[in-house]
This record gives C-alpha cells, structure tokens and sequence, in this order.
C-alpha cells in the first residue's frame, strides 16, 4: 500500500490550485518516464518494472467563488452573464475535467485526491462511487443526510432539513 501525501491549502485561487496540481501530475509523469527508461527483463522473458517513485495526494482547500466548466459540459448552462460575474468577482474556467457546470465557494471543502487508480486496480466510476459512499457515512456520522442524485455525480445535502432520511425517501 502506498502512502497518501495529505496538504491543506487553506483558500486559495482555483488556477493556483489547477498550477499545483498540474506541478504533481508532472512530478509523476517524470518519475514514470524514469522508471520506464529502467525496465529489466529475466532469462524467461518476465517483466521487471522498478517502483515508479510517484506520489499519491490528497489536497484540500476553498476557493474563493469560481464557476468551473467541465470538458462534457455545455456553456448554455452557464446561467449568469459574463458581466455579472465580473461585478461579483467570480472567476470562471473552462476545464479539461470531466462534468458540466460546478460552482466552488467559501465555506465548501473540495477535496483533490491526486491517484494513480489503475495501478490499485480501481477505474474511475467505481472509484467516485466508493468516494461518494465514504462522504454518505462519514455525513451520516455526524447526523446529517447526504445523498446522491442521478446523472449529478456528487453528494448532495437537502438544505431545508438536513438531518432528516424520511424527506429523501419522499
């Protein structure tokens, strides 16, 4: 099992925390490209790849307000103007991850697992499926309700009651 590297962020802009982790993405792209360079193969034709050296991470942080939209997404989604965000001071971005139009802003935590989930044998769905559960009871322990929604990956908290299971269910 490899180790996960924790660091809080704190609130920081959203394209300086895209910069930081594009930086780590690098660091584990050139660890790769060495490994690679220093392949061995036995007498029998097996395969012996050295450790990598990369790096999992986990980051946290807020950002201060910042509309992101996704490489599946769709700018008519978009339902504020240009010049509305300007007058509010929220950012916006265009991103090569995958989702529509998310909002980010003070006072919610976003989390950045940086994973190589291939090499620990997970793909994508599955892996946001067993983050989404995790969010669900760790919520659950604290007495609120987290759920999901379908075709909206993420977890979502009923606002008006947040602690109450029977009005989901409705």
């Amino acid at each position: 099992m490899q180790e996960v590297f924790f660091k809080d962020l704190e609130t920081i802009a959203y394209k300086e925390a895209w910069n930081y982790q594009e930086e780590l993405l690098q660091k584990n792209v050139q660890a790769k490209t060495r490994a690679k360079s220093n392949i061995s193969y036995s007498s029998t034709g097996a395969v012996f790849e050295p450790d990598a050296g990369t790096h999992h991470h986990l980051l946290l942080c807020e950002h201060p307000p910042v509309y992101t939209l996704g490489k599946s997404g769709h700018v008519e989604n978009v339902l504020i103007s240009e010049a509305y965000r300007s007058r509010k001071g929220i950012e916006y971005y265009q991103t090569n991850r995958g989702g529509d139009i998310t909002f980010h802003g003070p006072g919610q935590i976003v989390a950045y697992p940086l994973l190589e989930l291939r090499r620990r044998g997970n793909f994508d769905k599955e892996y946001v499926y067993r983050l989404e559960e995790a969010v669900i009871r760790t919520l659950m322990h604290v007495g609120v309700t987290g759920h999901r929604v379908a075709g909206a990956p993420g977890i979502y908290v009923r606002l008006s009651d947040p602690f109450s299971h029977a009005a989901l269910c409705t």
